[in-house]
């Protein structure tokens, strides 16, 4: 049995360290969020923004906000946390995001710096394609002419997208009327209207483009376009401007989606600018303790992400029905807003003023309105990063783990080779030593196969082992030469290891240790080698592909937990989960296979072991074969690791204290050891001096 899962362990460790490799992120979750940008120099001197929130729980936001800007800067960021620490599973999410910079009004310093890039574009070049030339009204309006020019055209090829789309969805709709039944249909209608709408919002835009130009063009050719204002509605106010930029970002508290709004080109120069920004949320009315036809509102009107003080901020909230037991908090401490105005009524009106860096303002109450169905997750946003957003997706994911740990067992299972019934088998097999033995039951040459061949030899008579105290002799016979050639390809390579003069060797013998050493090496070559030349192992060579994909498999875990795709890190567990269920198949026993013949040997080893463990039936008791005949079997009973029982039989023939006659210990009789006492320590002080040789090597 040990033999069988003696893999598991391994699976086991590696298991747990795929799990918190993938649960890193939940395990270290807010460790380290305390953290201190530094002082900001940007100071927001009005926050106005209005919320609506309508019966099924969507909520549109529109927020103005002045920002003071002493010094140059390049955008300014709102940060949205998709994690709501009172409603654990819900995701905060916003959508349909618009953010534009709608005043300008540099400072001294601000048009000062405004002015020398006007000036640095004059002097920099005559022919500027890119941009405006903001000192030339009539070079700047043949600019502007050219984007009427060029949005006109866009506009021309959009309307053509959309009245071939708008045919393409009568046909459409006359293919769904016509098969009703036919769902692909419906789906081509459905997938068609939402192509019309996105060109009818491409055709809007650009006509809007070519009238905004049309009215730059009518001001720059009228004079009233000056150099700054010129600068400014390229580079900062108008739609040209373009380098507003939203996207998700992933910071110590979860996902956050950060809305860059400027132009980080030409950047804001000191002054004063307002923004707008607008956006939407879903799911903003939870259920209420108060009942069933009672929402609970609760929002962060200001969210703490801002590192910026407030001055002042007027907030308006409209609400789907009438508010009750209303509350406003400044900060985590719940200071309060002081009154807000509106209870009882479906608008309430927020003014605070003085809040500082990363202070949330937060409004709380119960809506009569029946609460919507809300999309809740079941796990908090500690493990997004870890399971995803999506539960579905989840459950496929971790249906395709389980599968592929499934495969991995699988071909695990397929390539292990089923045990043969045991042979009956009494003595061993002729022409095949211990150390064969042990291979033929593990594949595996163990680290003893020297010491059970150098007793396979003596049991032969060509060694003499002697235990002297703490000391080893084993010296080659007389018969050695005529003996040697009728052993086995591996007694032999172990007997050629001794050396004539003998080896005398003890735990710390660093010099007899290389030659132990070498000893080992050519047993383990010899019995490799005689396994295959003799044919009784083959290789798999089909093993080394699939051990390819279980390479690749666990490089996909590693690449799976630095992009996180589906934005999970779940996802490693498919490919990690088939590597660790693959794990054994990287045993070099499992790259080879017994071959028939090789079967019907090892059933006659596992045969003759049954019957040395005396769980062979019908076979008669190892101590009735005689001293002579069990002699021989113990270097059999080292590679079936059954020395403990062989020494009781042994001693119970030849009585105890007495040794095999190859086997030597030098003192008075009634301080022999027993058999297998000698035996354990003559493998263990081999393997001592093989140490003290490597130790000496690394030294």
């Amino acid at each position: 049995m040990r033999h069988r899962l003696g893999w598991l362990p391994a699976p086991a460790a590696l298991t747990l360290l795929l799990v918190l490799l993938v649960g890193w992120p939940a395990l270290t979750w807010g460790a380290g969020s305390d953290t201190d940008d530094g002082d900001e120099p940007m100071t927001i001197e009005h926050y106005q923004a209005e919320f609506t929130i309508d019966d099924n729980g969507t909520l549109t936001a529109v927020e103005r906000i002045r920002v003071r800007v002493p010094v140059h800067q390049s955008w300014i960021i709102r940060h949205f946390d998709h994690h709501d620490p009172v409603v654990p599973g819900a995701r905060r999410v916003p959508r349909d995001i618009e953010a534009r910079l709608t005043e300008a009004h540099p400072n001294a310093d601000g048009l000062k710096a405004i002015q020398r890039r006007i000036q640095s574009q004059s002097e920099r070049t005559r022919e500027v394609d890119h941009e405006p030339v903001y000192a030339d009204p009539d070079r700047s309006a043949e600019f502007y002419e050219g984007q009427v020019q060029h949005y006109t055209e866009r506009a021309e090829m959009y309307e053509g997208f959309r009245v071939r789309t708008k045919a393409s969805v009568r046909q459409s709709e006359e293919h769904v009327a016509r098969y009703p039944g036919i769902e692909e249909f419906s789906d081509i209608l459905a997938s068609t209207r939402e192509r019309l709408a996105g060109y009818e919002a491409d055709v809007d835009r650009a006509q809007a483009l070519v009238a905004h130009y049309e009215e730059l063009v009518a001001r720059a050719r009228a004079g009233t376009l000056d150099p700054v204002q010129n600068y400014l509605e390229w580079n900062m106010l108008g739609p040209s401007a373009g380098a507003n930029r939203v996207m998700t970002t992933l910071e110590e508290s979860g996902r956050v989606t950060a809305v860059l709004i400027g132009n980080h080109v030409v950047g804001m120069p000191p002054g004063s600018y307002t923004y707008e920004i607008r956006y939407a949320f879903d799911d903003a009315l939870l259920p209420s303790a108060r009942g069933a036809t009672t929402s609970r509102f609760r929002w962060h009107l200001i969210p703490g992400g801002w590192p910026q003080p407030i001055a002042s901020a007027h907030l308006t909230v409209n609400l789907p029905g009438a508010a009750s037991k209303v509350q406003c908090e400044i900060g985590a401490a719940a200071h309060t807003c002081g009154e807000v105005a509106g209870e009882g009524t479906g608008t309430l009106v927020v003014h605070a003023s003085g809040i500082p860096p990363r202070t949330p303002v937060t409004v709380t109450g119960d809506i009569a309105v029946v609460p919507p169905s809300n999309s809740l997750l079941p796990w908090s946003a500690r493990w997004d990063r870890v399971l995803g957003t999506d539960p579905p997706r989840l459950g496929w994911v971790l249906a395709l783990a389980a599968l592929a740990f499934l495969a991995g067992l699988l071909i695990v299972r397929w390539a292990r080779e089923r045990h043969p019934t045991p042979a009956l088998q009494l003595t061993p097999p002729d022409d095949i030593g211990p150390a064969q033995t042990s291979y033929l039951l593990t594949k595996h040459v163990p680290d003893s196969a020297l010491e059970m061949s150098v007793m396979q030899a003596a049991a032969r008579g060509a060694l003499r082992v002697e235990a002297r105290g703490s000391q080893w002799s084993i010296t080659r016979t007389p018969e050695y030469d005529a003996l040697l050639q009728h052993m086995d390809p591996v007694t032999q390579a172990a007997a050629k290891a001794i050396p004539a003069r003998g080896l005398h060797f003890g735990p710390s013998s660093a010099q007899a240790g290389k030659v132990l050493a070498e000893g080992r090496a050519a047993v383990q070559k010899a019995t490799r080698s005689w396994a295959l030349t003799d044919k009784y192992v083959g290789r798999r060579w089909w093993m080394f592909p699939v051990l390819g994909a279980v390479v690749v498999a666990a490089g996909t875990v590693l690449w799976a937990l630095v992009h996180e795709p589906m934005q999970m890190r779940a996802v490693a567990l498919v490919p990690g989960m088939f590597a660790i269920a693959a794990v054994p198949l990287f045993k070099p026993a499992a790259r080879k296979r017994r071959t028939a013949k090789g079967r019907e040997l090892w059933a006659q080893m596992l045969g003759f072991r049954a019957r040395m463990a005396g769980t062979a039936p019908d076979t008669a008791e190892l101590a009735g074969d005689g001293a002579e005949e069990l002699a021989g079997y113990l270097p059999y009973a080292m590679a079936f690791e059954l020395t403990a029982p062989f020494a009781a039989s042994w001693s119970e023939v030849a009585g105890s204290g007495h040794l095999p006659p190859y086997l030597v210990h030098t003192g008075r009789a009634s301080r022999t050891p027993s058999l297998d006492a000698v035996t354990d320590r003559l493998a263990a002080d081999v393997g001592s001096a093989v140490a003290s040789y490597a130790s000496s090597r690394r030294s």
